[in-house]
């Protein structure tokens, strides 16, 4: 009998210890797909930029305003709170 209860308790902890990597696994996949996620909207804020400057260049070339500017600017802050939105969450993973 003191076996056969050794041998459930092995089987419990086991169990145990497979869910619980299991678990870090599933936190870890998540972590790393918000991290891809972040580095994109990087990338495309980097992009926003570069049409911002190229805007811009033309602008003070032409010595206007111009609403193009305006949407790239807006732009630019949509892809930031994107931004902030993917850091919280990754943060908030890591936390668990």
């Amino acid at each position: 009998m003191a076996i056969n209860e050794a041998l459930d308790n092995f089987g419990k902890k086991v169990k145990s210890v497979a869910s619980n990597a299991r678990d870090e696994a599933v936190k870890l996949a998540k972590k790393t797909q918000l991290k891809i996620d972040l580095k994109n909207e990087e990338a495309n804020l980097a992009v926003v930029f570069e049409d911002l400057g190229k805007a811009y260049y033309e602008l003070v070339k032409k010595n206007k305003n111009d609403d193009e500017i305006n949407k790239i600017v807006a732009r630019a802050d949509e892809i930031k709170e994107k931004i902030k939105v993917i850091e919280k969450k990754i943060a908030d993973i890591s936390n668990d």
